[in-house]
């Protein structure tokens, strides 16, 4: 799709998402310059929008399969 990184599953890019998250909430603020604060803003908006994104496809993807949560399988569509 694009030049980023390469991912062997959706799991471990999810778990790169959280490591970086991480490694910002962990951040003092007040040590950075205003440029990078403001550039980190930025760049936490265009995270958020691309979350909601993904967010959406995946549950999208729920929607039609009717998934069970006790079993998490698909549960058959009966059409009623």
């Amino acid at each position: 799709m694009g030049t980023g990184p390469e991912f062997a599953n959706q799991a471990e890019a999810a778990e790169a998402a959280l490591a970086g998250l991480g490694y910002l909430a962990a951040l003092d603020p007040a040590q950075l310059p205003v440029c990078e604060q403001a550039r980190l803003l930025q760049l936490l908006e265009q995270a958020h929008g691309l979350e909601t994104a993904a967010r959406t496809g995946i549950l999208h993807g729920f929607t039609p399969r009717r998934a069970t949560t006790r079993t998490a399988t698909t549960a058959p569509d009966r059409g009623w």
